[in-house]
């Protein structure tokens, strides 16, 4: 079927292979990607950076509409990169557009909307006042499916001022139909009837009849809800007619799923049935006629190609009758060549719908076996945390000899790669927030070595500083897990922040690797302490750790002990990274150290439990819908 692109330029073929591929990509997938695949190759062979951002875009495009989304993005982001190149603003913006679709599929609106902002602020800036109306509506769109509807009729209106300003009458009727949607949907059909009978009456002016009937389909459906069974059908029917004139077999077959509803409110249950009936005739056939149509459109696209080749060599009257006679046999040819083709595709769909048929019934059986595995893991892990939560203290016990504390202890999966510790030895206590290297299983693993050389090592008779500690520890990390700093060696370790309290006098000593200290209140420290005050009065203070964690690096030095006189009624609290590295907010950004700063004077004065309370609200409510990013760890003691 490419012979009839010979005697054109690379360049040129490509272009054609594209608009074809075009063409087929929301009709039938396959054959787009066929042809866009083949632009593709062109395009790389001939070096032409403009036809290879065109054909990976189309080509996620296509990968996007088949569901194929791991596959899509690359080939965007790829696209994408072509575009930067020649900072080319509004193919940038289109990319990005299609980007969000592809999340929008996904049903991850968060990333749509990002990717959705960029188009329209893009838009915006290049002074494609067109596109900024579209990008906008497309936010709308999308904060309508989340159920937002205030933020999207805030779009819709954004969207529609833009229309106005610009007289773009065909994007106001776009938006007003958006607008009346949201309408509908909250039942203000007051509200919504002049929106659709507006944008219906603009569309009317233009020569988009698919759009025409649209509207009379969305106006005939709210009256049929408001039970104004008349007027539904004058439009309805009006929208049938236009359908069946023009060739919108789907539109079509929108229209009969209102008649039937209507004649059903008739109480006509012989016409609802008829036109039910066409309805699902319709349905069931829509796809086979719709890939009739786009074979002979695509046949006598190429036959209109060849047709003006020959055109052109006919150019002597004494040739006339062999070219004709030429002309005439390659049609045979292109004819019986296009019945082969058709023939091998429908051969190859019904290749593929056995195929399928097979693969269901293996998927099947695969599910059920992945399902029984998944059963077993999840047993065997919650069986894992049950032996975590045993090694952990619980507040209760602790709450015995501990003064007044809290501990905020939330894993990100079943089972923890945080842990805290806590021990009594003499008149000292010992307290610790660590975070092991992960999280999960393999974070959970680490939770078990670092309890158990931490037992280990303040097992003897001294009782040892929170930096000899550490560099113990250290030394069994790296021992233990056989690091010596070799490429493609473990790299797993542990940041801790460790303190040691005479509960008697409330001297303190206090070291740290890479996580950070607090204190706030009366206390007194060594003048060596590297730390850094905050709040409006200074009454807190960050104590800065050692910048190395507990395991094998190139520059290790031993840690330092920071020394604090700590006072009645002062608190301290340790903590590892996953609060303040959680992503969340009005912005998606990271919490950060700044709000728990915040968090902790505001409460500084109420109970260690109402504190713990504030902590928690404070994640939850930061974090809101997404995803937790890490294990969470925090601890704070009241001397």
């Amino acid at each position: 079927m490419l012979s009839s692109l010979k005697g054109t330029t690379k360049k040129q073929q490509a272009n054609t292979l594209m608009a074809v591929g075009n063409y087929y990509m929301k009709i039938y997938p396959d054959s787009a990607l066929v042809f866009t695949s083949r632009a593709f190759e062109l395009a790389k062979e001939i070096k032409d950076d403009t036809l290879l951002c065109v054909s990976l875009n189309q080509l996620g495009n296509i990968y996007n509409t088949k569901g194929e989304y791991s596959t899509a993005l690359p080939l965007f982001l790829r696209s994408l990169d072509f575009a930067k190149k020649y900072n080319d603003l509004n193919r940038i913006a289109r990319i990005n557009n299609n980007i969000g679709i592809l999340y929008y599929n996904q049903e991850n609106y968060e990333k749509t909307l990002e990717y959705f902002e960029s188009t329209a602020g893009t838009f915006i800036e290049t002074g494609d006042t067109t596109g900024a109306i579209y990008a906008l509506n497309n936010m709308a769109g999308v904060y309508n499916t989340m159920d937002k509807k205030g933020k999207a009729m805030e779009y819709f209106n954004k969207a529609y001022s833009l229309a106005v300003a610009s007289n773009d009458e065909a994007s106001k009727a776009i938006v007003l139909t958006g607008i009346g949607t949201v309408h509908t949907e909250q039942g203000d059909y007051h509200l919504a009837l002049p929106e659709l009978i507006e944008a219906l009456k603009i569309k009317r002016k233009g020569n988009n009849v698919a759009t025409i009937i649209h509207s009379l389909n969305a106006v005939g459906g709210l009256y049929l809800k408001t039970e104004k069974i008349d007027s539904a059908y004058y439009y309805i029917k009006e929208a049938e007619g236009l359908a069946k004139t023009f060739g919108f077999v789907a539109l079509e077959k929108d229209a009969y799923k209102y008649l039937s509803e209507i004649f059903e409110k008739k109480n006509q249950p012989g016409e609802a049935l008829k036109y039910l009936k066409l309805h699902d005739e319709i349905k069931d056939s829509l796809r086979n006629d719709q890939n009739e149509k786009d074979m002979a459109e695509m046949q006598a696209k190429y036959n209109k190609v060849e047709d003006e080749k020959k055109i052109e060599l006919l150019n002597k009257n004494d040739l006339i009758q062999q070219k004709e006679i030429e002309r005439k046999g390659m049609q045979n040819i292109m004819l019986i060549g296009g019945v082969i083709v058709i023939l091998l595709f429908v051969f190859l769909i019904y290749s593929r719908l056995r195929d399928s048929k097979k693969q269901n019934t293996i998927i099947s059986e695969q599910k059920e076996l992945v399902d029984i595995k998944n059963k077993e893991i999840t047993d065997s892990i919650n069986y894992a945390k049950q032996i975590q939560q045993a090694m952990l203290k619980s507040e209760r016990h602790e709450s015995v000899n501990l003064p007044e504390h809290f501990i905020y202890f939330k894993p990100k999966d079943i089972v923890s790669g945080d842990f805290y510790w806590e021990i009594e030895k003499n008149d000292f206590m010992y307290l610790g927030a660590v975070d092991c290297t992960g999280h999960g299983v393999p974070g959970a693993l680490l939770t078990m070595l670092g309890t158990a050389f931490l037992n280990e090592i303040t097992a003897g008779v001294e009782c040892l500083s929170p930096n000899e500690i550490l560099n113990g520890l250290r030394t069994k990390i790296i021992s233990e897990l056989g690091q010596s700093g070799r490429e493609g060696e473990n790299r797993d370790g542990m940041d801790i922040s460790l303190i040691r309290i005479n509960l008697k006098t409330l001297d303190a000593e206090w070291a740290g690797a890479n996580n950070s200290f607090f204190v706030i209140g009366d206390a007194t420290l060594d003048a060596t302490c590297q730390t850094i005050p905050f709040g409006e009065k200074n009454e807190g203070l960050e104590v800065k750790p050692d910048k190395q964690a507990i395991g094998y690096s190139r520059n290790m030095t031993p840690f330092i002990n920071n020394k604090i006189q700590l006072k009645k009624g002062t608190c301290i609290y340790l903590f590892t990274d996953g609060f303040v590295d959680q992503f969340g907010g009005p912005d998606g950004k990271k919490l950060k150290s700044k709000l728990l700063k915040e968090v902790l004077l505001k409460h500084k004065n109420e109970s260690m439990s109402d504190q713990r309370a504030a902590i928690k609200e404070t994640f939850i409510s930061w974090k809101g819908k997404l995803e937790q990013v890490d294990d969470v760890c925090v601890i704070g003691v009241r001397v």
